[in-house]
Parts: C-alpha cells; sequence; structure tokens
C-alpha cells in the first residue's frame, strides 16, 4: 500500500502557538508591573510625603514598609530609632521621615522621643500588589514555558501508515496483524476512535484523534478497509467522495 504519512493539525498547532504568546506576552505586561511600573508609579506620591526631596534626592530603603512601626517603641530616643530603622530621608525637629518603595513612613517625635503614633503614608501601589504583579507574571511565564515544549512536542507529531502497520510518534509500530479492533463509540462526541491490538503483555488500545491527527480520515478509512472494521466516517470522508445517487447503467423503472 502507499504509505500514508501525518503531522498534526492546523487547529491544534495554532492553539498551542496563541497559547504561547499569550502566557508570554501577559506575563511581560505583568514582570513590567511588578518590577518597574508600579514601583515608577509609586514615587510622585512618596515625594508628597518627603518635603524639600527631589526625585534625584529620593533614595528607598526596602527594610521601610508598613509593619516597620512595629519595630519602634514609645519613648524610643532619636537615636535609638536611627539605630533601629537607619538614617531618615528627612529630619525634622517633631518628625523623622523614612521613605520605602511603597510608601513613607513618619515617626513623630515629642520632646525628641517617640511618640508612639507613627503614621504609613501609602503610595498608589502596595507592597502586596507589587508582590501579586510578580508572582501573576512568573506563573504565566512558567505557562509560556509549558506552552512552548507542548509546541515543540505539537510540531513533531509524526503519525505512519504502511504496509509494516501504524507507527505513531516514537511508540513501537502495531503492525497490521496485531490490530484486533476499532472503538467508534466516541467518534461522534469527542471526534476520536480507539484503535485496540495485542502485544506480549495483553490486549493494548491507543487513542486516534480528529484533532490532533491532520490525516486521520485517510488513515481511519485505509485501517478499516484492510481490517474490516466498522467504518464511524461519514460516506463522503470514507470513499473520497460523495456517492453517487443512481448509477448510469441502473436500469430506470
Amino acid at each position: 500500500m502507499e504509505a500514508i504519512r501525518s503531522g498534526t493539525t492546523p487547529e491544534r498547532r495554532t492553539r498551542c502557538l496563541l497559547a504561547t504568546v499569550a502566557c508570554l506576552a501577559f506575563a511581560a505586561w505583568f514582570a513590567y508591573d511588578g518590577w518597574v511600573g508600579w514601583p515608577k508609579d509609586n514615587i510622585p506620591r512618596i515625594l508628597e510625603n518627603l518635603p524639600g526631596v527631589s526625585e534625584d534626592e529620593l533614595r528607598l530603603d526596602p527594610a521601610i514598609d508598613k509593619e516597620a512601626r512595629a519595630r519602634l517603641t514609645a519613648g524610643m530616643s532619636r537615636a535609638e530609632i536611627e539605630e533601629t530603622l537607619g538614617e531618615p530621608m528627612v529630619a525634622e525637629d517633631d518628625k523623622l521621615r523614612y521613605a520605602g518603595p511603597t510608601g513613607v513612613l513618619i515617626v513623630p517625635l515629642s520632646e525628641g522621643r517617640y511618640d508612639g503614633q507613627a503614621q504609613w503614608a501609602e503610595a498608589a501601589h502596595s507592597d502586596f500588589g507589587i508582590f501579586g504583579q510578580k508572582a501573576i507574571a512568573v506563573v504565566l511565564a512558567l505557562g509560556g514555558v509549558a506552552s512552548l515544549v507542548m509546541l515543540v512536542r505539537v510540531q513533531q507529531t509524526q503519525v505512519v501508515l504502511d504496509d509494516r502497520g501504524l507507527s505513531y510518534n516514537r511508540q513501537p509500530v502495531i503492525t497490521w496483524d496485531a490490530m484486533t479492533g476499532l472503538d467508534t463509540s466516541e467518534y461522534d462526541r469527542k471526534g476520536w476512535v480507539v484503535l485496540k491490538y495485542r502485544t506480549d503483555g495483553g490486549e493494548q488500545s491507543l487513542k486516534l484523534d480528529s484533532y490532533r491527527i491532520a490525516e486521520f480520515d485517510a488513515i481511519v478509512d485505509a485501517i478499516c478497509q484492510r481490517k474490516g472494521f466498522e467504518n464511524p466516517l461519514p460516506v463522503e470522508s470514507a470513499s473520497g467522495g460523495a456517492a453517487d445517487e443512481e448509477s448510469p447503467e441502473s436500469p430506470k423503472t
């Protein structure tokens, strides 16, 4: 018989490609927001709470966040505060201001000591929000890599039906003699059939999916014709063309 060779379907290839592109594009978008865009958006709000500080002078301490207040104790002296939190971005007689990536910690002083009423002036985006953008970016990047691996595997799909039997990717060839039946119960609903065959380990099965195999119709038709299995394909697909409604040689009545 003339060999039938098939790769995957254009639809499957296109879907995998779109999934890969979408995941990687959105990963880049969220990564930009998490590492660049949102931190940059925070700067104007931070500067609003740092009188006299320009953007060029701004120093952001990653250790300064909303929870930094918990490291302070009422009654601490200015020296003790600076020992705990470091040098402030702005030092005033009655308050110290510390700048973090997501806001400004304002530490009020009363007679040179912390009065226990520190305030957190939050910027446009919180720590949790920025972390969320980064986390989503990582998840999408992993999904994009997985989709890329799948795309490569899909591109390598190779099904061959010849005189030896059926070869599906890197699986052992299923010889014609080993084929015992064709389960077509899911064809109408799912678009696939299951080829039954014998091995030394007993009966095995292989799903042949019309979504995965470009030459699905030709392969299933050839198997059914040679083995005498029930053909689930429509008459047009199985015969290669519509059946004649009336043979020209048939006598008219």
